[in-house]
């Protein structure tokens, strides 16, 4: 029994492919493996976000890594181009082209001398859009936002690798000879897998999420066989939710700008932890949340505990900061990686006395699934807690065009609500109108991802049989 992430059952299942994808570029040829499957049972949590865009549609694109402890060249190939970068690309390729590290790994991987070629007018591209890249440094590896955590296993393009050299030379990195070895490397491609494809033994499903799925998830999933469902009961009491219940105008609300939005969420916030609750406001994204960070509203936050939680930050600052979210009097600001699966625990009698833990979400989300899952940040396991919604005009607008270029019907649908209650329902029916249009869009994406899938199935086939003529082929195609 193992346990992990869905790219990690992924590369699993196509262990082999990269260190043959390496033999075969740099021999030529490759030896035939025997591959062997067995059969698996898939166990998903939140098993609806499998279905959801982050997965559906999309592919895991396997690279092997060619270093330059393999080919000494490569190093000094990178080296060139990062000192060209003020130059437009074509002339950087023209400049490396005309070096002996170029020409002899061209030489040294003959039968694969395009895959050098097409490798370097990456480079020479990657490294003129460098200065607008977002990266994080941990420990001797450069690190990228992933949900609610970071890792070092992706890659973007050869940005990556120029981040490497950019903070060797700042002296970023503690053993800065592994530093470099690991980060400047070769992509060479060993196919793209759609997550689509997956197909084990039997799939099992967990989610708390299940009434909020649409028509057009349930289709997806009877796709995947899944036949039988059952919902079990909680084991705690039934909590003391609040929503609709504490007023319509404290339950959902629209500021007309981002200085209102940010204004009414300060003012929801002191008024919560002046009666001695916690407070959670979720953003949209963590750009969002970052903007409020560094605004003029936030340093207006009255309560003596405000914190907000990153991405970036460590497991184990990561668990004081959720440790602290649920006590009297703090107010935490999460962006929505956040708000699926953490377990934000109220211990403190003086917040439970006062109500609770109240959440707010600062935006209104494009999937039923994860509005349900915010307000599961808050009267967890039978305690008390409330919710409310604070929008602004700006994002609706981006999301729905609910103000300006739409049908008179629409307009006249909108002018006529009267209630909060009433323009959350009109904003759900748009919310399931779009994520049709979203499901359609996904569709014609499965069909691409699924088509390079099998290409790469081929791909991957070949190698084991020791098949390098017909490798080679792919990659000419």
């Amino acid at each position: 029994v193992t346990d992990g992430t869905i790219d990690d059952y992924v590369h699993d299942s196509l262990r082999g492919v990269e260190r043959l994808t390496q033999q075969l570029i740099c021999q030529g040829e490759v030896e035939s493996e025997s591959s062997t499957a067995t059969e698996e049972i898939l166990l998903l949590d939140e098993v609806d976000m499998f279905f959801g865009p982050n997965f559906r549609g999309e592919t895991l694109n396997k690279v092997a890594l060619l270093k330059s402890s393999a080919c000494p060249q490569i190093r000094n190939i990178f080296q060139t181009v990062w000192k060209l970068r003020s130059r437009p690309a074509s002339q950087i390729e023209e400049e490396v082209k005309k070096t002996s590290d170029y020409l002899t790994l061209r030489a040294q991987l003959q039968k694969f001398d395009f895959v050098v070629d097409n490798e370097v007018n990456k480079m020479c591209r990657d490294v003129t859009a460098f200065s607008q890249h977002i990266y994080s440094v941990k420990g001797d590896r450069i690190v990228y936002k992933a949900f609610d955590h970071t890792t070092s296993a992706t890659r973007h393009g050869y940005l990556t690798a120029f981040a490497y050299l950019a903070e060797a030379k700042k002296g970023s990195f503690l053993d800065q000879e592994d530093a470099l070895d690991y980060g400047l490397a070769l992509l060479v491609g060993c196919g793209n897998y759609s997550y689509s494809k997956i197909n084990p033994a039997c799939i099992l499903g967990l989610s708390g999420t299940l009434s909020a799925l649409g028509r057009d998830e349930w289709k997806v999933m009877s796709e995947y066989n899944f036949e039988f469902f059952c919902t079990l009961p909680s084991v705690f009491s039934k909590p003391d939710f609040v929503w609709w219940e504490q007023g319509d105008e404290q339950a959902m609300f629209s500021t007309p700008n981002r200085e209102e939005h940010f204004k009414a969420i300060v003012e929801q916030t002191n008024k919560m932890t002046e009666q001695d609750r916690a407070v959670i406001v979720v953003f949209e994204t963590s750009i969002l949340r970052d903007e409020f960070e560094k605004s003029d509203a936030s340093m207006k936050v009255k309560c003596p505990c405000r914190q907000f939680l990153h991405e970036e930050d460590t497991l184990e600052t990561k668990d004081h900061k959720i440790g602290q979210a649920a006590t009297k009097g703090q107010a935490t600001f999460i962006s929505a990686m956040f708000g699926r699966g953490t377990d934000f625990v109220c211990k403190d009698p003086a917040v439970q006395k006062a109500g609770g833990v109240h959440v707010i979400q600062a935006f209104f989300s494009l999937e039923k699934s994860e509005e349900v899952q915010i307000q599961g940040r808050t009267a967890r396991y039978g305690d008390k807690g409330s919710y409310s919604m604070i929008l602004c005009h700006d994002d609706l607008e981006e999301q729905f065009g609910c103000f300006n270029e739409v049908s008179d019907e629409e307009r006249s649908k909108f002018n006529s609500i009267q209630t909060p209650r009433q323009a959350y329902d009109f904003f759900d029916t748009k919310r399931q109108q779009k994520q049709h249009l979203n499901h359609l869009d996904m569709e014609k994406k499965v069909v691409v991802a699924e088509e390079r899938h099998e290409t790469s199935m081929r791909y991957k086939e070949a190698l084991f049989r020791g098949d390098g003529r017909y490798c080679k082929d792919v990659y000419d195609m």
